[in-house]
């Protein structure tokens, strides 16, 4: 994720960035915080499917926060409802929209995974960007 942040801050990032940031405690609260997100969004896609998108949309940047500030769990959830606050619905469309492209990557023999997975994290990333100095 660090290396994502580093392209759209228009930083150079080298090889030594993928082990620069390594911490057992922040990798351990990463997984834990990717965890608590699918279990509730899971929830909310068995409740209904509404109750999961809602969840989905609102807490779509909590593992980027996370990384980004190296704050607590509870902080990156709440950040997180903030920047979403009024673009959930176009959070749910770029959702769709980076599925198509996920599809067309796999419709490719699979060979096209190698652009749209970059591709779709790179814009999530921009997106954050943006909206943390929206809201700066």
């Amino acid at each position: 994720l660090v290396i994502y942040l580093k392209f759209v801050d228009r930083k150079n990032p080298k090889f030594e960035d993928l082990f620069s940031y390594f911490d057992f405690q922040l990798l351990w609260k990463y997984f834990v915080i990717k965890i608590a997100y699918s279990l509730l969004i899971g929830v909310g896609f068995l409740l209904f499917i509404f109750p999961g998108i809602y969840f989905f949309t609102k807490y779509y940047f909590v593992s980027y926060i996370y990384v980004d500030k190296k704050g607590s769990i509870k902080e990156a959830f709440e950040e997180s409802a903030k920047l979403t606050k009024g673009i959930k619905m176009r959070l749910f469309y770029l959702s769709i929209l980076q599925l198509l492209i996920m599809l067309g990557g796999v419709l490719t023999l699979v060979v096209g995974l190698f652009v749209a997975l970059p591709l779709n994290s790179l814009s999530d990333f921009y997106i954050y960007r943006k909206l943390l100095k929206k809201t700066s």
